[in-house]
């Protein structure tokens, strides 16, 4: 449940203000936004690794001198880090990655801070605008084999009033379906597209500089994790193959 802060927002340069209002997670996030280690953040702005771990996990607040110096260094107001009520870190292990075994951490964590920052767009943008009803849980089952798998794709062509015959747009496809396609940098060559769910809204997030063909393929590709592997557990051989089947 989102968590509404009545206080003042923190200015954007604000810092001692943000000092006095710092929020631990704030800092994990802007790190990993810009894949970085604690021990290069620390380096960065004559800090220990120990003291920003501090920082991370709440034992500890920077001094005004010191978060501005992170904010420098992340390219963040420091505004940023005071900011209560925000979305809820997107965990790793509830992302359906492609190709999970061959992208660093450090890849995946940096892609999964754009979706929660995106996540966060999506909480201001819903105070505003209604989406429509996402309609994935309708259509959503466990498959055991390509039979169930082909009955399945069918289903949803059926509930959802696809026919038979080639979709048109996909992306738009998703996204009358309450699914939110996002698009993030692309930023290595490991991850391409990834699913996730946030609160009850699903989630696709779609790589830049793909072709239209192969942005047609991821985006169905994470169609098939949402409606067949919610409650699988993601980076496996076996689910990725039921996706692609799908």
């Amino acid at each position: 449940m989102k968590v509404k802060d009545d206080r003042p927002p923190v200015g954007p340069n604000d810092v001692h203000l943000a000092t006095h209002r710092f929020q631990a997670p704030r800092l994990t996030l802007a790190r990993e936004l810009r894949a970085l280690t604690r021990a290069e953040l620390a380096e960065r702005v004559g800090k220990s690794p120990s003291a920003v771990s501090q920082f991370e996990v709440g034992r500890s607040r920077p001094d005004a001198k010191t978060l501005a110096a992170i904010a420098l260094v992340l390219g963040v107001p420091v505004g940023f880090f005071a900011r209560s009520g925000a979305a809820a870190p997107i965990s790793v292990d509830a992302c359906h990655f492609r190709t999970l075994r061959s992208a660093s951490q450090r890849e995946r964590r940096r892609l999964i801070s754009m979706g929660t920052l995106l996540c966060e767009l999506v909480d201001s943008l819903e105070e505003h605008v209604e989406f429509p009803t996402e309609q994935v849980t309708t259509v959503a089952r466990l498959v055991r084999s390509a039979e169930e798998i082909e009955l399945c794709a069918n289903d949803v062509r059926r509930r959802w009033g696809l026919g038979l015959g080639p979709i048109p747009n996909v992306t738009k496809l998703l996204q009358s379906q309450g699914i939110l396609v996002c698009i993030v940098p692309r930023t290595c060559r490991e991850v391409d597209a990834f699913s996730a769910w946030y609160r009850e809204r699903p989630l696709v997030f779609l790589v830049a500089e793909h072709g239209a063909s192969r942005t047609r393929f991821d985006a169905a590709h994470e169609l098939g994790h949402l409606v067949m592997h919610a409650d699988a557990a993601p980076g496996s051989q076996e689910i990725e193959r039921d996706a692609l089947d799908g």
